[in-house]
């Protein structure tokens, strides 16, 4: 959603109604706090309730990135392009990008560490 919350005023002059443009900048960065705080409490939940093993906790370890898009999405973002910044008009997306492609590769880890020691692991350590 952070591609498109950046490239709405593009969206709108064409007519194109992306999420963004229904809802406007405000609600959408809301939505996106909301969707990246939904990942990490869902896969809590299922740890809880042992739909998945306490690997998948290892997403856990992206909070410092989770922290910083949210600090971002709680602020309009800036008029003009921070100096050095590369990809402008793209704000948004470049922080969404990072956590979601840390936040994967964790949890693809945590998943298959999880498969592995309940492969293997147990049987090494019983």
């Amino acid at each position: 959603i952070g591609k498109h919350i950046d490239q709405d005023g593009f969206d709108e002059g064409h007519k194109i109604r992306t999420l963004p443009v229904l809802l406007g900048e405000p609600r959408s960065r809301f939505l996106n706090q909301v969707l990246v705080a939904g990942m990490y409490l869902l896969v809590a939940l299922a740890v809880f309730f042992r739909l998945m093993t306490p690997w998948a906790l290892l997403v856990f370890l992206n909070l410092p990135s989770a922290w910083r898009l949210l600090k971002v999405c709680s602020a309009p973002r800036p008029s003009e392009a921070p100096a050095g910044w590369i990809g402008w008009p793209l704000w948004l997306h470049r922080f969404n990008l990072v956590h979601n492609r840390r936040f994967g590769w964790l949890y693809l880890l945590g998943l298959g560490a999880g498969a592995a020691w309940n492969l293997w692991g147990q049987r090494l350590f019983s």
